[in-house]
C-alpha cells in the first residue's frame, strides 16, 4: 500500500467514531468538523490567535496566547480567599466532573496531553477562568479600559471569533459553575437589567453582555430565558438564530421532501409577482415566512404571495459563524437543522449579485463585504458538502416554483410594472385606456352614424 493511500484511510478514520454502537456518541457536544467539510474552507474552522479546550491545545501557531491565559487565570485566582478555600473548591468541582466533561467531546483521547487526566484537567480549568476573568472584566467599565484585549478593538472581535469555534469549546455548564463559585468574589455584575435577563442565570447575562452587537443583540436576550440549556458558544449562536416557534415549544416540524431540489432566484421570482418583504426587527434568523394574498380583493382567483424573510448583515466574519453553526446541526441536529436549511433556501434565492442587488434594495440583505459579486460567492459555497435531500422550507420551494411556473402570474406582474409601476405612469396608463376607449367607441360611431 502507498502513502497516498495510508493518508487517505487516516482521514476516514478521523471522521467515523470507534463504538458506532454505543450511545455515548449521541452524548459528545464538542465535535471535530468532519473533514469533508474542513476541505472547503479550513481558515473558517481553524481558531487564529487563542485555542480554547483539548481539539487545538499545543498549536504552535497559538501558543503566545497561553502565556495571556495564564495571566487572566491567575489575575482570577488573585481575587479570591488567601486560605485557597474556593481555589480547592474550583479544582475538585473539575476533578468530580472529569468523566462528564471529557465524555462531551466527541473522539477525544488523551494522545498528545503530558500527564493524562491531569493534563486535561488542568487545560479546562485555566481555559475557563480565562473566559470568566475576561467575562467580567468586559462587564466592568473600569477594568475593560485598562484590559489589554478589550481595550484592542481588533483583537477582542478576533477573539470573539475563536470562541464561537465549534472546535474551541468548552461544555457552558463548567463556565456556569466557575463563575457561580467565584461570583462572591468578583466585582458586581454592571450588565443591564431587562425584565427578560432577570430571568436569565447570572453568567449567561455576562456572556451575551460579551457578545452583545456582534452577536447577540440586547433586545433579544428573553429568547434565551426560555431556552432549557446551552451547550457551549456555538450552541448559543444557533439558539439566537432558530424560529421562535422553535424555540417555544421544542417540538420540530416534521421534514418535508421538495418535488424538486431547486427554486427559482429571487429576480426570477420577483417577476412573477413575488412579493419579497424584511421581517420585522427582532425576527430570527432562521425565522422565513410565506403567505398568499388576494392581488384585487374584488377577485377572489387573483392570488399573490409574500416572502418574508429576517434582516441579514454580511461582514467579513459572517461567513465563519454560519459555516461552524451549520456543522454544529450536522453533527449534533442533523434532524433539526434549521440553519443549514435557512442557508440553502438563500443560496436558491441568489445566483448572481443581481439577485444580491434585488436583496439589497429590499432591505433583506446589508452587503458589507465590498461587492456584490463576493455576497453572491458566499452563498453559493456555504452548502458545499451539506446534504439538502429534505428540509424544513421545502413546501416553499414548491409553492414558489409552482407560482412562478404560472405564465399568468408573470404576465400579470410584467404589465404592471409596466404601466403601474408608481402613480404617475398608473394615472398616465388610466388615461391611455380611458382616451383609447373614447376613441375606439368615437370611431365606431361614426362608422355606425355613415351606414345609417
Amino acid at each position: 500500500m502507498d502513502e497516498d493511500s495510508i493518508d487517505h484511510n487516516k482521514s476516514v478514520i478521523i471522521d467515523i467514531p470507534t463504538d458506532l454502537e454505543s450511545n455515548q456518541w449521541s452524548k459528545c457536544w464538542i465535535h471535530r468538523i468532519p473533514r469533508k467539510l474542513r476541505k472547503v474552507k479550513e481558515s473558517a474552522y481553524t481558531p487564529q490567535l487563542i485555542s480554547i479546550g483539548p481539539f487545538h491545545h499545543g498549536r504552535e501557531e497559538l501558543k503566545a496566547m497561553e502565556v495571556l491565559k495564564e495571566k487572566y487565570h491567575q489575575k482570577l485566582l488573585q481575587r479570591l480567599p488567601k486560605d485557597g478555600s474556593v481555589s480547592n473548591q474550583m479544582e475538585e468541582f473539575i476533578r468530580d466532573s472529569y468523566k462528564e466533561i471529557h465524555g462531551r467531546y466527541a473522539g477525544l483521547s488523551n494522545n498528545g496531553f503530558d500527564d493524562e487526566d491531569q493534563a486535561f484537567e488542568k487545560i479546562i480549568m485555566r481555559d475557563a477562568c480565562f473566559i470568566v476573568e475576561l467575562f467580567q472584566r468586559n462587564d466592568s467599565k473600569k477594568e475593560s479600559d485598562d484590559d489589554y484585549i478589550l481595550s484592542t478593538p481588533w483583537l477582542k472581535k478576533a477573539i470573539k471569533l475563536d470562541l464561537i469555534m465549534l472546535e474551541n469549546q468548552i461544555p457552558f455548564f463548567v463556565l456556569r459553575q466557575l463563575y457561580t463559585i467565584t461570583a462572591p468574589h468578583l466585582p458586581s455584575v454592571n450588565v443591564p437589567i431587562t425584565q427578560a435577563s432577570n430571568h436569565m442565570n447570572p453568567f449567561l447575562k455576562l456572556t451575551c453582555s460579551f457578545f452583545k452587537d456582534h452577536i447577540v443583540k440586547e433586545s433579544d436576550w428573553e429568547k434565551f430565558a426560555e431556552i432549557k440549556e446551552i451547550k457551549h458558544f456555538t450552541n448559543l449562536l444557533r439558539e439566537f438564530w432558530l424560529p421562535r416557534e422553535f424555540i417555544k415549544r421544542r417540538n420540530p416540524q416534521q421534514k418535508d421532501i421538495a418535488d424538486r431540489k431547486y427554486l427559482y432566484s429571487a429576480t426570477k421570482l420577483d417577476k412573477a409577482g413575488v412579493t419579497f418583504k424584511r421581517a420585522s426587527k427582532g425576527t430570527s434568523l432562521a425565522d422565513v415566512k410565506i403567505s398568499k394574498k388576494p392581488v384585487l380583493k374584488f377577485i377572489p382567483a387573483s392570488k399573490g404571495m409574500k416572502l418574508k424573510l429576517p434582516e441579514l448583515k454580511l461582514e467579513n466574519d459572517t461567513e465563519c459563524l454560519l459555516r461552524n453553526v451549520m456543522a454544529l446541526e450536522q453533527c449534533l441536529y442533523p434532524k433539526e437543522d434549521y440553519i443549514c436549511g435557512y442557508v440553502a433556501l438563500m443560496d436558491q434565492l441568489i445566483n448572481t449579485s443581481e439577485d444580491v442587488d434585488f436583496l439589497v434594495e429590499r432591505k433583506i440583505i446589508t452587503n458589507m463585504l465590498g461587492s456584490n459579486k463576493e455576497a453572491a460567492r458566499l452563498f453559493n459555497g456555504l452548502c458545499n458538502q451539506i446534504p439538502r435531500e429534505k428540509t424544513f422550507y421545502a413546501r416553499f420551494y414548491n409553492d414558489l416554483n409552482k407560482f412562478y411556473e404560472n405564465r399568468w402570474n408573470v404576465t400579470r406582474s410584467t404589465l404592471k410594472k409596466v404601466y403601474f409601476k408608481d402613480l404617475w405612469t398608473g394615472s398616465s396608463t388610466v388615461v391611455g385606456l380611458f382616451v383609447l376607449v373614447f376613441t375606439v367607441t368615437a370611431t365606431i360611431r361614426n362608422v355606425y352614424l355613415r351606414h345609417l
